[in-house]
């Protein structure tokens, strides 16, 4: 639960329309490659999501380690 919103907003800037809004000229580089088109709208997105799951625990781990978790930072406000 707590990865959620980290991956489905990382999904969705990872689509190809937002790639079109953010960077066009990423946009223009694909759109002239229909391999290179297939390969981000079908892995790219699967394979980012895939690397934050992977370090996720590491992630998790160095907020443990640091002694600073989102509990105590919430009783802090």
């Amino acid at each position: 639960m707590l990865a959620l919103v980290p991956v489905s907003s990382l999904a969705g800037l990872l689509s190809y329309e937002e790639i079109k809004k953010i960077v066009p000229w990423l946009a223009r580089l694909i759109e002239a490659s229909p391999r290179l088109a297939a390969l981000v709208q079908n892995s790219l997105p699967s394979f980012a999501i895939i690397i934050f799951n992977g370090l996720l625990p590491f992630l998790l781990m160095c907020e443990y380690l640091s002694g600073e978790s989102g509990s105590s930072l919430m009783g802090t406000m």
